[in-house]
C-alpha cells in the first residue's frame, strides 16, 4: 500500500476515496510558517476545509507533517508557537481523527512534549525518512526517545533506503 500526500481539494479527495484499498496513509502540512515540508507549501491551510477533507477518508491513516529539519532554536521554548501547533493538532484529532505526526527534529518533539498537553498521548510520532533509520540500534533509540516524550510509538516506520542495498543488514 502507498503513503500519499493530501491536499484539501474535493476532486482529489474523491479520487483518494476511490483508491482507498491501495492507500495505507496520507500526510499533509499545516502551513508554510516556521514548520516547513519542502515538498508541500501552502500560504495558509484552512483547518476547517482540511478537516472536512480528512473526515471523508475514514479507513486511511492520517499524519501531519512536522518534519522540518530546521526550526529556529527560539521556537523550542516559545509557548505561543508550540500551543498554536498543538491547538491545530487537537482540532484535527477531535474533528478528523488524525493518527499522528511525522517528525524529523527530536528537539521539536521534546519541546511539544514539554507543554504537557493531553493531545500528545493521542498522537503517534513517526520518524520521517530524513531520520535515516539504517540500523536496529537507531530504530530502538528513536523508539526510546518517542516513548519518553509521551507520544504513541509509531505503528510502522520507514527504514532508510540504503538498507535495500545490503540484504543481510536488512534481514
Amino acid at each position: 500500500k502507498l503513503s500519499v500526500p493530501f491536499i484539501p481539494d474535493k476532486k482529489y479527495t474523491n479520487f483518494l476515496k476511490i483508491q482507498n484499498q491501495n492507500i495505507e496513509s496520507i500526510y499533509f502540512s499545516l502551513h508554510s510558517g516556521p514548520v516547513l515540508d519542502s515538498r508541500m507549501r501552502f500560504s495558509q491551510v484552512d483547518l476547517t476545509e482540511l478537516s472536512m477533507g480528512l473526515q471523508q477518508l475514514e479507513s486511511i491513516k492520517k499524519y501531519c507533517l512536522l518534519n522540518s529539519r530546521f526550526i529556529h532554536p527560539d521556537l523550542y521554548q516559545d509557548t505561543q508557537f508550540l500551543n498554536q501547533i498543538l491547538d491545530k493538532l487537537e482540532f484535527l484529532v477531535s474533528h478528523s481523527d488524525i493518527d499522528g505526526i511525522i517528525f524529523s527534529d527530536a528537539y521539536f518533539l521534546n519541546a511539544m512534549s514539554a507543554t504537557k498537553r493531553d493531545i500528545i498521548s493521542c498522537l503517534e510520532a513517526v520518524p520521517g525518512i530524513n531520520c535515516m533509520i539504517d540500523s536496529s540500534q537507531k530504530a530502538f533509540s528513536f523508539f526510546d526517545m518517542i516513548e519518553q516524550t509521551g507520544f504513541k510509538l509509531p505503528g510502522k516506520i520507514v527504514l532508510d533506503r540504503s538498507l535495500n542495498r545490503n540484504i543481510s543488514q536488512l534481514k
